[in-house]
């Protein structure tokens, strides 16, 4: 019989959760391969955005959000790798939010049953983002005030007007030149000019964009929120990155 610590025992244990991890993370797989011949079709249109979503995710929203994360992750990857330049992942964003308009956006709720600010850094380079976000919020029966104003001060004024509704700055999902920076810097500013109020960091660190409303209690589960002054953006961007390159397949 096997010691519970032998290198044995530990080999063994190691290949069952592989296995279970394998088993329990097809569609994950399945959403990354879908994603990979998206992009391919994205970028093979050169700017034209002649490709569209998926038929089956057009009335799913969930679904259609999950696509643009992947999306977004492979145009990260590539930029990371040097496959892609920023012009060219510029151009598959456009085309992405071309195509999210296309497929329809979520109207405001007649009664909404909270208020959320989704704030643009200025200057970032992606909005997919907090358009998406938006949507899946609003969907959850939230109304939600878009901020883009061009500076931290217009910003501050902007989010001064009206009752104190929790702040969702929009990092970025793919991380072009100094994006993730600026949201957290604003991230940060925005915590210490609006003390008591919740602040939340967005971007591809944040997790995925379909978990949004669950984490600001809008969904069945609530998962706790993730504020701005709890979150080390770059860190969990290095971890998130670490976790991608070694995922199990």
């Amino acid at each position: 019989m096997q010691s519970p610590c032998s290198p044995q025992a530990a080999d063994a244990a190691f290949d069952a959760l592989a296995a279970m991890h394998r088993r329990e993370t097809p569609s994950a797989q399945t959403e990354q391969t879908g994603a990979e011949l998206f992009l391919s079709g994205l970028i093979a249109t050169d700017g034209l955005a002649l490709v569209e979503f998926p038929a089956n995710t057009l009335n799913d929203l969930p679904a259609r959000a999950s696509l643009v994360d992947q999306t977004c992750k492979l145009l990260g990857r590539r930029w990371r790798d040097d496959t892609m330049s920023s012009f060219e992942i510029g151009l598959a964003l456009a085309d992405l939010n071309r195509m999210w308009q296309r497929a329809g956006r979520v109207e405001e709720p007649l009664c909404p049953n909270r208020e959320i600010c989704v704030v643009m850094p200025p200057g970032s380079s992606e909005i997919i983002g907090s358009i998406v976000k938006s949507d899946l919020i609003r969907a959850s029966g939230a109304s939600v005030h878009q901020v883009l104003e061009n500076d931290w001060s217009a910003i501050a004024d902007t989010l001064a007007i009206g009752e104190p509704s929790p702040i969702i700055v929009a990092g970025p999902r793919v991380g072009l030149n100094d994006d993730a920076d600026k949201a957290n810097a604003l991230a940060n500013r925005l915590q210490s000019w609006f003390p008591g109020r919740e602040v939340y960091l967005g971007g591809r660190a944040g997790g995925s964009l379909s978990l949004w409303p669950d984490r600001l209690g809008l969904g069945a589960a609530d998962k706790g929120p993730m504020r701005a002054e709890s979150v080390k953006w770059l860190v969990l961007a290095s971890i998130a990155s670490i976790a991608e390159s070694r995922q199990i397949v």
